[in-house]
């Protein structure tokens, strides 16, 4: 709920002051103070009341009251508005709150913010990850307060080593605030310099600058993640403070190497991501106790099964058991919770334990848009369109700029033979991204459902063309060409598939979509049960894939489903 008046609205029970759709930055004493005349409207509170309230286990004086008063006063002036005038001072006994005060019911809006790369001055070559790892870091830090959207560093990758407006970034990223800086090396001395810019004004709002000697790079992340808090016109609480400010680990190479081994997730490929893991094993051979790294070893072994670079069941355990050491090191670590959830929905297909996760981590990080995604694809696989699709419009929320959101949902709706808003969905991300590969495949799976197999094929081409030939987009291929009744054509673009798969690993359900779509039956659904021993990735989704529909009245595919838990 909140408060209003005039043109202000005081949130609960965050304690957030915005006029108008622009935050109001007071100290969290002054917004308590607030709070109490604003409760009180039209009574006069006495100064032992309000000391009372707002002080309960500090001893303070009058001035101190008096002095907060003058803040909110100056606060509210500095926005034009004749409000400041409506706390009237009562001589020696206390204030009354005298402007009309209105009750109402609405969620107090998500402020949301994007960490840019930073910017380098002095890097010798091999320091030059360090821009986007210490970005990353920072982000990851501020990813767990509650009250804030926070852009993912997948989300800002993209501007790493360019110029670009940081404003316009941020407009890109839907993001009302910004953080850009500049990282320099001098002689073994680093200063990184940090501004945060409001998006619409275009305005600087906060600078702050931090000096730390090369042997303590972790405090310098530490000191700029808290001043960037403190900046922030949010609410933060006990534990969002004591998760923006732990230190997590003492030894500076350990850190060093877990830096470096993230900034290796942003353009995957498999010996990126074998380099990151071995980094990662050495940092946790330095620290045994680092629950970041083992978090991040988790989504190490993640990546290689999602991108298809290893069989899922060679990888899949292993980042199981980095999420549980992780979780028991640390609980509070929401990448380890949803890397533990991943596992137990893509390997152990314990559907029910993973939502549960899901759910635990989102009372947590309610503002974390991916989660929200990852949340939602469970439960279309599930079936559960409805619950699926609120979840994905919680996301959306959150992160209107995220392309393969619009093109994840797209997923569910296809799934539930929604095909036109599918086609919708894939559009929008397009828009934002024109070159996201799902959203592509996706459109590739739509348009065969309505018998557009031209556009079909061209969009199964662009998606093959972003991502080296992945076998979804192959596969999709081969299927829109036999169902568009070109047989040859078909037959040579499958035939190009299982060559693929005698030189690299390709899921053995993606060669399943490809026989289905060939009315080779029988070889689909031994295609389908080789893709339940090696864990195939997307497996999970087909409960509702369109292109299983030819295979959905032998008893053989209930069987299928009943092995991976969706019978």
């Amino acid at each position: 709920m909140y408060y209003r008046f005039g043109p202000y609205r005081l949130y609960l029970p965050a304690l957030l002051l915005f006029r108008g759709e622009i935050p109001v930055r007071l100290t969290p004493k002054a917004l308590e103070t607030l709070f109490v005349l604003v409760r009180n409207q039209g009574r006069m509170v006495s100064k032992q009341e309000l000391l009372r309230e707002v002080w309960s286990s500090t001893f303070v004086d009058e001035g101190t009251l008096a002095h907060n008063v003058y803040e909110i006063r100056k606060a509210l002036s500095d926005h034009g508005s004749d409000v400041p005038y409506c706390i009237e001072t009562i001589s020696k006994k206390g204030y009354r709150f005298s402007a009309e005060v209105e009750s109402c019911e609405e969620p107090p809006p998500v402020m949301s913010l994007a960490v840019l790369p930073f910017r380098g001055i002095g890097l010798a070559a091999h320091e030059d990850w360090l821009r986007i790892g210490l970005a990353d870091a920072i982000i990851t830090r501020l990813a767990n307060l509650r009250n804030l959207a926070v852009r993912p560093t997948s989300a800002v990758a993209k501007y790493a080593g360019q110029e670009c407006d940081s404003c316009e970034a941020g407009k890109q990223l839907a993001a009302t605030k910004v953080v850009e800086g500049v990282l320099q090396n001098s002689g073994g001395q680093f200063r990184l310099t940090l501004q945060l810019v409001d998006v619409d004004s275009r305005r600087a709002v906060w600078g702050g600058q931090f000096d730390e000697c090369a042997a303590d790079l972790p405090s310098l992340e530490n000191r700029a993640a808290q001043e960037v808090v403190v900046a922030l016109p949010v609410r933060v609480n006990e534990g969002d403070w004591k998760s923006v400010s732990k230190r997590h680990t003492e030894d500076l190479q350990a850190y060093q190497l877990r830096l470096r081994a993230r900034s290796m997730f942003y353009q995957p490929t498999p010996a990126r991501l074998c380099d990151s893991i071995t980094l990662l094993r050495q940092a946790i051979q330095r620290d045994p106790n680092y629950a970041l790294a083992y978090s991040d070893l988790a989504y190490a072994y993640q990546f290689l099964a999602m991108f298809a670079f290893e069989r899922p069941s060679e990888v899949l355990p292993s980042a199981r058991s980095a999420a549980e050491k992780a979780l028991r090191l640390d609980s509070t670590l929401a990448e380890a919770r949803a890397a533990l959830a991943f596992a137990q929905w893509h390997y152990d297909y314990e559907w029910a334990e993973a939502a549960r996760q899901y759910r635990t981590l989102l009372d947590n990080v309610p503002n974390d848009a991916r989660m929200h995604l990852q949340y939602g694809m469970l439960l279309g696989e599930t079936g559960n369109v409805a619950t699926s699709l609120i979840q994905f419009q919680k996301a959306l929320e959150l992160d209107p700029s995220f392309a393969l959101l619009h093109a994840s949902k797209a997923v569910v709706q296809c799934h539930a033979r929604r095909f036109d808003e599918a086609i919708k969905s894939c559009m929008t991300a397009l828009r934002i991204d024109p070159e996201c590969f799902r959203a592509h495949w996706m459109l590739g799976v739509a348009k065969v459902q309505k018998d557009q197999y031209r556009a079909a094929i061209q969009h199964f081409r662009h998606a093959a063309e972003i991502a080296d030939n992945h076998p979804p987009a192959l596969a999709g291929l081969v299927h829109a060409y036999a169902r568009a009744g070109l047989r040859e054509t078909a037959a040579k673009a499958l035939h190009q598939l299982e060559q693929i798969s005698k030189q690299r690993y390709v899921p053995s359900d993606e060669m399943a979509v490809a026989y289905a779509g060939m009315g080779e039956i029988n070889l689909a659904f031994k295609a389908l049960f080789a893709a339940i021993e090696e864990r195939s990735v997307h497996l999970v989704l087909a409960k509702g894939d369109p292109q299983f529909d030819a295979l959905r009245p032998d008893p053989r595919f209930g069987e299928v489903l009943r092995r991976i838990g969706l019978a």
